[in-house]
């Protein structure tokens, strides 16, 4: 609002110039008396506009825009002279409730960041057209009345006539007296004494009913009050105390806040009256109260933020090196650096004073189960007891000389912020060790008796025991305006991944929270095989690398597959597959069941990108059956044939659970099948194998085609034949016995019989 009154004060200063230079604005002289008068009417496209809210919009802006038109005649009814001089103004002159500009904007103002905007002008000159002379009305933020006066003068008798029309933008409630009263404090108050601004202040702002700022009173229209017994005063002018009237300027007081020794809330209550005087009597009151928090600038609590994904960076070698270096030529030195940022409050949630310390420490040692894992901390505990006020530290589970526990180690109590145990939060010294479950601290533990007694919280502190073995961190920063403080851990990159604990403190408050070396994204999963032999196992190395091609530890890989049809995946035994420490594994890919006809199959590995990071995925194909081959061996015993068959992929590997279809053919009128099984089928074994039997008749040389086929296509046909051997009579015999009518029952039986 401030920078559009600005430009709106530019503009109206530069009208004012030009309606100087051109004259406009003046009235005719009506020197004629005797002469009949013109006549001007004045009418306008719309007499009430809104009034305009948030940025500023310039002419023709909707619906904040209406043409004004001027109707200029002889006292007979005919138009005066083309481009007779029609007069516009606004009567009063300044306002903020708008302006007039002419209607093709043909007149622009520079603003001062070079942007050019139509000149609004409270005056303006138009020549007439046919009798018609127009210009446009243009709406600004001020809600109230805007009166238009036209003049025209007739050119043959120098007569002059006026008329006037009002423009209502927005609504008619902005009679000027305060309706509604609210107040802002610029700046935070801090006890005096605590090194830092102890006076605040107070911005006051009276608005009316349509929302607009009070009229400047004659007299005081503003008391502000502290309620209740505070430890501070209120100051305006010459004037200080519990309680100060001022008066308002465009809307706006300012009073100050001064505060004394005492950190606490303070209620101020604001105070004005409808008839815009306090000094006569408040009969109609306008107030608010507001809460203002005088903090003694000490940090209550303590944020860290995360996962500050977008804030690691790989870090050179940037002192003097032995080996010459080309030009932009660089090494890495094998670290990595994170952004590590903590949020801090005062008592009241407002950020501490700009500047306030924040330190920082750091334990990422001894730790077990990493790099399988992210690792958990070796020494640990939750039964860990703090004696109140004192040293010492136990914990009845604990191994403190067994597990190495070293003087100048770090305890860091790792406690829920909100439990019962938060006020024991922090990293304390180990100065001795005082036996397997005994630690001797420095500082003394605190006295835990914020509630106004000394709370035995008994053995039930977290704890972990442990110093930094391999990264660091800057251990000291400064909060900006917003309280965040901003610092770094380093470490190296052969241990992405790995669990550690940071412990930031201020003014007594300690926070504590697991943090990790976090690789650089996006990561990449690469496997050693794109496509696995079907029916088969085999040994698949997946390695995880980060954007430097680190190697990254500890991440589990899940997989997924899709197509397997009949087939079953099993990865690693059903085992959890987790990268090593070189970011690899190795595990067996094992498939079994695929059938010859089907689809390859998709096997996709995803390895879990941890704290913010995506995802990364690779996928193999097991590749599919074709065909196959469908292998068989058929022998005969009389009329009985039995044909044993073997499907194999491409690779010569059994293929299993492949449905077979079988057709037994006898070929000519003399012989049939009269049955057909089989004895294992028609899915093929674990081994392949399936085996069919056929019972048939005929005479000698009778013979029949046994066809079978996989389900991807493969064939396999047999050809077996009856002889006399076996005891078959020869076909001609039996045409010849088939001719006679002796009663005989033998009848061929059906050709093509399955």
């Amino acid at each position: 609002m401030a920078h559009q009154r600005a430009l709106h004060s530019l503009i109206l200063l530069l009208a004012g110039l030009l309606l100087a230079a051109c004259g406009g604005g003046g009235g005719g002289s009506d020197s004629n008396p005797l002469e009949p008068k013109p006549d001007i009417t004045l009418h306008a496209d719309a007499t009430s506009l809104p009034v305009q809210t948030g940025e500023f919009q310039y002419p023709y802006a909707q619906p904040y825009t209406t043409n004004v038109w001027a109707e200029v005649k002889h006292d007979n009814g005919g138009p005066l002279p083309t481009e007779t001089v029609v007069n516009f103004s606004v009567r009063g002159g300044q306002t903020e409730t708008g302006a007039l500009y002419p209607s093709d904007l043909s007149e622009t103002v520079e603003l001062p960041d070079g942007t050019e905007v139509p000149q609004a002008f409270w005056s303006w000159p138009v020549e007439s057209s046919g009798g018609i002379a127009r210009l446009i009305f243009h709406a600004w933020q001020q809600t109230g009345s805007v009166t238009i006066r036209a003049e025209v003068t007739d050119p043959s008798n120098g007569r002059t006539a006026t008329d006037e029309i009002t423009i209502q933008v927005g609504s008619g409630l902005n009679d000027g007296n305060p309706d509604t009263i609210f107040a802002e404090l610029r700046n935070r108050v801090y006890t005096a004494g605590s090194g830092h601004d102890d006076t605040g202040l107070l911005a006051v702002t009276l608005r009316d009913a349509a929302g607009q700022v009070v009229t400047d009173p004659e007299s005081d229209n503003l008391r502000v009050e502290l309620l209740g017994d505070p430890a501070a005063e209120l100051r305006v002018g010459g004037e200080s105390g519990q309680s100060v009237e001022t008066s308002t300027v465009r809307g706006e007081a300012n009073v100050s806040l001064v505060a004394e020794e005492r950190a606490e809330e303070v209620q101020i209550r604001l105070i004005s009256d409808r008839d815009n005087d306090v000094t006569n009597g408040i009969d109609d009151p306008v107030t608010d109260t507001i809460t203002v928090g005088i903090s003694d600038g000490t940090v209550q609590a303590i944020t860290l933020t995360g996962p500050y994904i977008e804030a690691i960076r790989a870090n050179g070698v940037d002192q003097p090196f032995v080996l010459p270096l080309a030009e932009g030529e660089a090494f890495q030195d094998g670290t990595y650096s994170r952004v590590i940022s903590a949020v801090a409050t005062d008592r009241f949630g407002n950020p501490p004073p700009a500047g306030t310390e924040i330190r920082f420490s750091l334990v990422d040692s001894p730790l077990d189960g990493y790099p399988q894992t992210t690792g958990t901390f070796a020494i640990q505990g939750g039964d860990g007891n703090a004696l109140e006020g004192g040293n010492e530290f136990s914990s009845a589970s604990a191994r403190f000389q067994s597990d190495g526990v070293r003087r100048e180690d770090a305890l860091v109590i790792n406690a829920d912020p909100e439990g019962q145990n938060h006020a024991f939060i922090g990293r304390y010294t180990i100065e001795s060790i005082l036996g397997e479950n005994s630690l001797f601290v420095d500082p003394a533990f605190p006295w835990n008796d914020g509630s106004g007694s000394v709370e035995d919280t008994g053995a039930s502190i977290p704890y972990v025991v442990g110093r930094a073995q391999y990264g660091n961190v800057f251990n000291a920063a400064t909060t900006n305006a917003q309280g965040v403080a901003s610092t770094a851990i380093n470490y190296p990159v052969s241990r992405l991944n790995q669990r550690a604990l940071l412990v930031a403190s201020a003014d007594g408050t300690e926070i504590t929270s697991d943090v990790f070396y976090a690789p650089i994204r996006p990561l990449t999963l690469t496997s050693s095989h794109t496509e696995l032999a079907a029916n088969s196992t085999t040994n698949v190395t997946l390695c995880l690398r980060d954007l430097n091609d680190a190697p990254v530890s500890g991440r589990e890989v899940t997989h997924s597959t899709s197509g397997t049809g009949a087939a079953t995946v099993t990865v690693n035994g059903g085992a959890p597959v987790v990268t090593g420490g070189d970011g690899c594994v190795t595990f067996p890919v094992a498939v079994s069941g695929q059938i010859t006809g089907e689809e390859p199959i998709a096997l996709t590995f995803t390895a879990s990108g941890g704290e913010g990071i995506e995802e990364s995925s690779v996928e193999i194909t097991v590749k599919a059956i074709d065909q196959g081959r469908l292998l068989g061996q058929a022998s005969q015993s009389g009329g009985t044939f039995t044909v044993n068959l073997e499907l194999v992929d491409d690779s010569g590997n059994p293929v299993s659970g492949d449905p077979l279809s079988m057709e037994a053919t006898a070929n000519g009128d003399k012989a049939g099948v009269t049955s057909s099984n089989w004895l294992t089928g028609p899915r093929t074994s674990v081994d392949g194998e399936a085996q069919a039997r056929f019972e048939t008749v005929g005479c000698a040389d009778s013979s029949f085609t046994f066809t079978f086929e996989a389900s991807g296509g493969a064939t396999f046909s047999a050809v077996g034949t009856l002889s006399s051997d076996i005891g078959v009579s020869d076909c001609e015999d039996e045409e010849d016995t088939d001719s006679t009518d002796d009663g005989s029952d033998f009848s061929p039986p059906d050709s093509d019989a399955t």
